[in-house]
């Protein structure tokens, strides 16, 4: 998958994460005084880097921030790709509804 595709199948809540992240890295990219920050932090508490680690794969795991484009898409990936033939039927999709 590129990422353009994967960027525009996100809404605007993913946009602006990734923004921030971006400017994040790019402001302790730059700057050897945040980079002295985060050693000085990280050796004095090594276990808060696994939180952090543990806190963004489960923020991540629990989030879904597909746009309308990206639903679209994860729909025809069930219909029709590798497994298209476990794709749950129209009358299963509609008795699964919560109209």
């Amino acid at each position: 998958m590129n990422i353009v595709a994967w960027i525009k199948s996100k809404n605007w809540k993913t946009h602006t994460v990734i923004v921030g992240a971006a400017s994040l890295a790019i402001t302790i990219a730059s700057d050897s005084a945040i980079q002295d920050w985060i050693k000085t932090t990280l050796a004095a508490h090594p276990q808060l880097a696994s939180l952090i680690v543990l806190a963004s794969i489960a923020v991540a795991k629990q989030s879904h921030s597909s746009s309308d484009a990206g639903t679209l898409a994860n729909a025809n990936d069930i219909k029709f790709g590798p497994n298209a033939a476990n794709a749950p039927t129209a009358s299963e999709v509609d008795a699964a509804s919560v109209k």
